[in-house]
């Protein structure tokens, strides 16, 4: 069966969502099967999109971080495909 073997086109890829406010660009990349880090300086916003990626299995596993700035994921030195 076709939907057996179904792998989502980003598997095996990282993605970083900068400004990532609500979440909506990274719970869709999560879904495509990226691996996403998803950075907003509002803490507010980004504890909503938490909360809200909770809904779904594929999204839970985003790693959101509130109250961060680019120049913090900068000295992580980690590497994004997208």
């Amino acid at each position: 069966n076709h939907h057996d073997r179904y792998v989502p086109p980003l598997t095996g890829l990282s993605a970083l969502d900068v400004g990532c406010g609500g979440g909506l660009l990274s719970e869709s990349l999560a879904r495509l099967g990226a691996t996403v880090t998803a950075v907003d300086p509002s803490i507010q916003l980004v504890q909503q999109a938490k909360t809200h990626a909770q809904l779904d299995p594929k999204t839970r596993s985003i790693d959101y971080r509130g109250g961060y700035t680019v120049e913090q994921l900068a000295q992580e030195h980690q590497n994004h495909q997208l």
